[in-house]
């Protein structure tokens, strides 16, 4: 599974994330917790993107 994350405003530079993880729940989970953590560190919400990847 490739999860990609990608901000797509004309003033800001494309920022792309991948991770390849498993089909189960503790994948989906690890899915959660990286994106919320990668989408913090680049300063940006995460709360929606959260429920999008459950």
């Amino acid at each position: 599974m490739n999860v990609e994350i990608t901000r797509t405003e004309p003033s800001a530079s494309a920022r792309q994330y991948t991770v390849h993880l498993s089909p189960t729940r503790r994948g989906a989970r690890l899915a959660r917790l990286l994106t919320t953590a990668q989408l913090a560190c680049w300063g940006i919400p995460s709360d929606a993107a959260a429920r999008v990847v459950a």
